[in-house]
Protein backbone atom coordinates (compact mmCIF):
# COMPACT_ATOMS: atom_id res chain seq x y z
CA UNK A 1 0.00 0.00 0.00
CA UNK A 2 1.22 3.49 -0.83
CA UNK A 3 1.77 6.17 1.82
CA UNK A 4 -0.90 8.90 2.08
CA UNK A 5 -0.44 11.85 -0.22
CA UNK A 6 -0.17 15.34 1.30
CA UNK A 7 -2.60 17.91 -0.05
CA UNK A 8 -1.03 20.03 -2.79
CA UNK A 9 -0.62 23.77 -2.13
CA UNK A 10 -3.06 26.11 -3.86
CA UNK A 11 -2.17 26.79 -7.47
CA UNK A 12 -1.33 30.41 -6.68
CA UNK A 13 1.45 29.20 -4.37
CA UNK A 14 2.76 26.73 -6.93
CA UNK A 15 2.83 29.18 -9.86
CA UNK A 16 2.95 32.61 -8.19
CA UNK A 17 3.77 34.78 -11.21
CA UNK A 18 1.31 33.29 -13.69
CA UNK A 19 -1.31 35.77 -14.89
CA UNK A 20 -4.89 35.33 -13.69
CA UNK A 21 -6.20 34.16 -17.12
CA UNK A 22 -3.93 31.12 -16.94
CA UNK A 23 -5.01 30.42 -13.37
CA UNK A 24 -8.63 30.61 -14.50
CA UNK A 25 -7.92 28.03 -17.20
CA UNK A 26 -6.45 25.68 -14.59
CA UNK A 27 -9.03 26.36 -11.88
CA UNK A 28 -11.49 23.52 -12.78
CA UNK A 29 -8.67 21.02 -12.32
CA UNK A 30 -7.60 22.52 -9.01
CA UNK A 31 -10.70 21.08 -7.32
CA UNK A 32 -9.82 17.52 -8.34
CA UNK A 33 -8.59 15.27 -5.53
CA UNK A 34 -4.80 15.00 -5.36
CA UNK A 35 -3.31 11.97 -7.09
CA UNK A 36 -0.74 9.65 -5.58
CA UNK A 37 2.85 10.62 -6.35
CA UNK A 38 4.49 8.39 -8.91
CA UNK A 39 7.78 8.52 -7.03
CA UNK A 40 6.12 6.84 -4.06
CA UNK A 41 4.80 3.92 -6.06
CA UNK A 42 6.44 0.56 -5.54
CA UNK A 43 6.04 -0.62 -9.14
CA UNK A 44 4.07 -0.03 -12.33
CA UNK A 45 1.04 -2.02 -11.19
CA UNK A 46 0.82 0.21 -8.10
CA UNK A 47 0.86 3.27 -10.36
CA UNK A 48 -1.91 1.75 -12.49
CA UNK A 49 -3.99 0.90 -9.42
CA UNK A 50 -3.52 4.42 -8.03
CA UNK A 51 -4.74 5.76 -11.39
CA UNK A 52 -7.92 3.68 -11.23
CA UNK A 53 -6.87 0.81 -13.53
CA UNK A 54 -7.77 -2.59 -12.12
CA UNK A 55 -5.03 -5.21 -11.89
CA UNK A 56 -6.56 -7.58 -14.50
CA UNK A 57 -6.77 -4.78 -17.09
CA UNK A 58 -3.20 -3.75 -16.32
CA UNK A 59 -1.93 -7.31 -16.66
CA UNK A 60 -3.71 -7.78 -20.02
CA UNK A 61 -2.33 -4.50 -21.38
CA UNK A 62 1.24 -5.20 -20.31
CA UNK A 63 1.14 -8.73 -21.72
CA UNK A 64 -0.09 -7.55 -25.16
CA UNK A 65 2.97 -7.39 -27.47
CA UNK A 66 0.88 -5.79 -30.23
CA UNK A 67 -0.07 -2.94 -27.91
CA UNK A 68 3.55 -2.51 -26.84
CA UNK A 69 4.65 -2.40 -30.50
CA UNK A 70 2.06 0.33 -31.24
CA UNK A 71 3.15 2.31 -28.19
CA UNK A 72 6.82 2.07 -29.16
CA UNK A 73 6.01 3.09 -32.76
CA UNK A 74 4.06 6.14 -31.54
CA UNK A 75 6.94 7.09 -29.25
CA UNK A 76 9.48 6.74 -32.07
CA UNK A 77 7.29 8.84 -34.39
CA UNK A 78 6.97 11.60 -31.78
CA UNK A 79 10.73 11.54 -31.24
CA UNK A 80 11.45 11.90 -34.95
CA UNK A 81 8.60 14.18 -36.02
CA UNK A 82 8.45 16.56 -33.07
CA UNK A 83 11.79 16.20 -31.32
CA UNK A 84 10.16 14.79 -28.19
CA UNK A 85 12.85 13.39 -25.93
CA UNK A 86 10.90 12.59 -22.78
CA UNK A 87 7.89 13.29 -20.61
CA UNK A 88 8.93 16.89 -20.02
CA UNK A 89 7.99 17.86 -23.61
CA UNK A 90 5.25 20.46 -24.05
CA UNK A 91 3.67 21.89 -27.18
CA UNK A 92 1.64 25.11 -27.43
CA UNK A 93 0.24 26.02 -30.85
CA UNK A 94 2.32 23.23 -32.44
CA UNK A 95 5.54 24.72 -31.02
CA UNK A 96 7.85 22.69 -28.79
CA UNK A 97 8.52 24.65 -25.61
CA UNK A 98 12.02 24.17 -24.26
CA UNK A 99 11.81 24.38 -20.48
CA UNK A 100 13.78 23.59 -17.39
CA UNK A 101 12.36 21.60 -14.51
CA UNK A 102 11.19 24.27 -12.06
CA UNK A 103 7.50 25.16 -11.91
CA UNK A 104 8.41 28.84 -12.34
CA UNK A 105 10.17 28.13 -15.65
CA UNK A 106 7.25 25.97 -16.82
CA UNK A 107 4.87 28.77 -15.90
CA UNK A 108 6.98 31.41 -17.68
CA UNK A 109 7.30 29.33 -20.86
CA UNK A 110 3.60 28.51 -20.95
CA UNK A 111 2.53 32.10 -20.32
CA UNK A 112 4.97 33.42 -22.94
CA UNK A 113 3.74 30.94 -25.54
CA UNK A 114 0.13 31.92 -24.83
CA UNK A 115 1.03 35.63 -25.09
CA UNK A 116 0.08 36.34 -21.48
Amino acid sequence: MLPPTPVAPPLEESWPSCPRPLLAQRRPCASEPPRLPLAGALNHSDIATASGIDRATFDRATADQGYLDKLNAATDEANQKFGVEGTQSFFVNDELIEIKRSSQEVSDAHCAAKGL
